[in-house]
């Protein structure tokens, strides 16, 4: 993939997160004054999610264009700043419960969505747990115990994305009506596909020449 293909791929992370924002932004009627850790922490989520998708579609380009070559500087920032968000998205919910004496977690963020919704809560857990340890995994994968089971290390994310999906579509407050609805359900599904691919590629019979 090359010229102008290449970089509407790699830009379209800036309009995606800024779609996230704008929904987030217009659920508040942009009155940005009186943001509280109760307002702010569901945008963290939406930015958070959105980047990953970006980083599944670029590893889905690449399994089917092997010359693509992405923009170092671009992922590895953009990889950075999921890291961070994944991390203050929790943070900032018990952070506004504890100071409002309200609970603390994990009974905080049961106590958030509702007992019915307790299993995507703990989705939400799995998945923040397993893309941290992703990401120490990233940073050890010179090691010969990451590098020999890197497939393994890999497939258990494509299991944390698929996690954090449902999480953010059963109990995410900007996710559950209207068009961007249809757009998460979209993230996930095409996420799906883009694994599923990946997976494919990487284990089907190669053929042999006589």
């Amino acid at each position: 993939m090359r010229g102008i293909s290449k970089y509407l791929v790699e830009y379209s992370v800036f309009p995606l997160v800024a779609l996230s924002v704008y929904v987030w932004g217009s659920a508040l009627e942009w009155k940005l004054e009186d943001l509280s850790a109760l307002s702010v922490f569901p945008v963290l989520g939406l930015v958070a999610f959105t980047v990953m998708w970006w980083h599944f579609l670029l590893g889905f380009v690449k399994d089917l264009s092997p010359s693509f070559v992405k923009i170092k500087n671009l992922h590895k920032t953009s990889s950075i700043l999921v890291f961070f968000l994944i991390i203050l998205h929790p943070l900032l919910l018990a952070f506004y419960g504890v100071s409002n004496n309200i609970d603390q977690p994990p009974e905080l963020f049961f106590l958030y969505v509702g007992e019915s919704n307790k299993f995507y809560i703990v989705l939400g857990y799995l998945a923040l747990t397993i893309f941290l340890l992703y990401d120490l995994a990233r940073w050890l994968k010179n090691k010969a115990v990451v590098k020999n089971n890197w497939l393994i290390v890999d497939s258990i994310d494509d299991v944390a994305f698929v996690a954090i999906f449902f999480h953010s579509l059963m109990i995410g407050s900007h996710v559950q009506t209207g068009w961007f609805k249809y757009l998460w359900i979209f993230y996930g599904v095409s996420g799906l596909i883009f694994i599923a691919t990946k997976h494919y590629l990487r284990f089907r019979p190669h053929e042999t020449k006589e």
